[in-house]
């Protein structure tokens, strides 16, 4: 909350899968002696088990001028973010970007001003966003990150 934003790339990403090459750790064969914790973090899980699950977040007062894009919201289908409460957002940006695997989120008191509007892959989990700020759109761009640097995913 009471968070103010200038000529940022992305007002709020939420990347579940961000860089997936990192959470899958093998043990290189020429490694000899390894600890038993490194055979643990390489042992791999199943693939529910490894998703990470978040849900009732609040976020309020963030206003953002300048940026490129508002929303760019992906997690798993399988592992919905759920819960979402949204409070006095002002935001100005570019492009409205999109909102998916996303579930029972909420917005209220918001003024959202973008040049394009926000892409949703569901509209019934989206609840309150100002009237005309969004289209239907059932299958949005999904953004894989997991090889790009920071920088790189600022500048897309």
């Amino acid at each position: 909350h009471d968070i103010r934003l200038i000529d940022v790339a992305v007002v709020l990403r939420i990347t579940m899968n961000w860089n997936p090459s990192y959470s899958h750790a093998e043990i290189p064969p020429t490694e000899q002696n390894v600890p038993e914790h490194w055979r643990t973090l390489a042992t791999p899980v199943p693939r529910a088990q490894g998703m990470a699950r978040l849900r009732d977040v609040r976020v309020s007062r963030v206003q953002a001028r300048g940026a490129t894009t508002a929303f760019e919201v992906d997690a798993h289908a399988e592992a919905p973010l759920q819960r979402f409460s949204f409070s006095a957002l002002d935001i100005e940006a570019q492009h409205g970007g999109h909102i998916q695997d996303a579930q029972d989120w909420r917005f209220s008191d918001c003024r959202l001003l973008v040049g394009s509007s926000i892409a949703l892959a569901d509209p019934l989990s989206v609840q309150g966003l100002p009237e005309g700020s969004w289209p239907v759109d059932t299958a949005p761009r999904r953004r894989d990150v997991s090889r790009l640097t920071f920088e790189q995913q600022d500048k897309q």
